[in-house]
């Protein structure tokens, strides 16, 4: 089993189901909107940040907020311990790395939460 429940799937399930009854979610449709912006949100963020550090955008490596990213001329690798390399190409035609770069990113987005993200190397 790959994955669980993902919280950009889930507001379209909870749409249809409660349009099938004849309920109008404007509230779920709300969230799924900013949902739907947050890539554009932060792909903006961390451009702007680069360019603040005069960090040069065009070619840089940066990880995550793919499609966005791309968009700024940022070549983009994506590292995610947790997804199946074959089924993220599959799905999203997306080439994960099997390690990052030591040293080798301008920019890092950390998209998830996972512990080997989060852990500050202490036990």
């Amino acid at each position: 089993m790959s994955g669980g429940h993902c919280i950009g799937v889930d507001p379209y399930y909870l749409t249809h189901k409660a349009e099938e009854i004849g309920y109008h979610p404007q509230i779920i449709l709300a969230g799924r909107r900013i949902n739907d912006g947050m890539g554009a949100y932060v792909a903006g963020q961390l451009v702007k940040a680069m360019l603040k550090r005069h960090i040069q955008v065009n070619g840089a490596r940066v990880i995550d907020v793919v499609l966005e990213l791309h968009d700024y001329g940022i070549q983009v690798d994506v590292y995610d311990p947790w997804v199946d390399a074959d089924e993220a190409q599959n799905e999203y035609g997306i080439d994960l790395i099997s390690s990052p770069v030591s040293g080798g990113y301008e920019g890092i987005v950390l998209a998830v939460a996972h512990d080997e993200f989060c852990s500050s190397g202490q036990n």
